[in-house]
């Protein structure tokens, strides 16, 4: 073979061999775009799905916050209730017992008995206080007055000198004993309990 037949031969193989090899080089640019796609889209499913994932946690984080939040307030507005609403009975116990010795609590004296003698409706009822009042003929007197005016029945209030009450306030009795009418400071503070309640909660509502 002479030397013009082999360059020929030559050229021929350099030839093929830089067609195979841009075929190669273009296949493996293909893959290799490929898998890039495959990697870039494997990668973007999987951030979406930790950012859902993470959004859902960060949801369910954020509903415990604002529950226990609302939880807490709460517990504080009850908190504070119970506290307005023990300052206020305090307050009234105190400023109800400064007035005793008034001719003011005398009046309000008369009153709670004519009321515990009206409900308790007995012609002969008995009357008994606790250490803080006393309770006079005059005062006995002057409900009886009360009661009539207000029910049109005339009436005689007996007191029991010896059974004093532990609470201020007093205790009307019908003569038989079977029927009471608690009047003690605390328990008819007790029967305006909801209403006081209320008004506490109003009041710190507009806090």
């Amino acid at each position: 073979m002479s030397v013009e037949e082999n360059n020929i031969l030559l050229d021929g193989i350099l030839k093929q061999a830089e067609l195979d090899s841009h075929d190669i080089l273009q296949k493996a640019e293909k893959t290799i775009e490929e898998k890039t796609n495959a990697l870039e889209a494997g990668i973007s499913r999987i951030k979406s799905e930790m950012d859902s994932k993470i959004a859902a946690k960060l949801s369910e984080l954020e509903k415990r916050a604002d529950s226990a939040v609302k939880a807490e307030l709460r517990r504080q507005n009850l908190r504070n209730r119970k506290k307005v609403n023990s300052a206020v009975n305090k307050s009234f116990y105190e400023k109800i017992e400064e007035q005793i010795s008034t001719d003011q609590y005398n009046n309000f004296l008369i009153k709670l008995i004519a009321e515990g003698a009206i409900a308790v409706n007995d012609d002969s009822p008995v009357v008994s206080c606790s250490f803080r009042e006393k309770v006079t003929d005059d005062v006995l007197s002057e409900a009886e007055r009360l009661i009539e005016t207000k029910t049109g029945k005339k009436i005689k209030l007996g007191f029991v000198e010896e059974t004093k009450l532990s609470g201020q306030g007093i205790v009307v009795e019908s003569s038989n004993g079977r029927i009471a009418y608690n009047n003690q400071i605390k328990s008819r503070l007790r029967r305006f309990d909801e209403d006081i309640k209320m008004i506490i909660i109003n009041g710190l509502a507009k806090e």
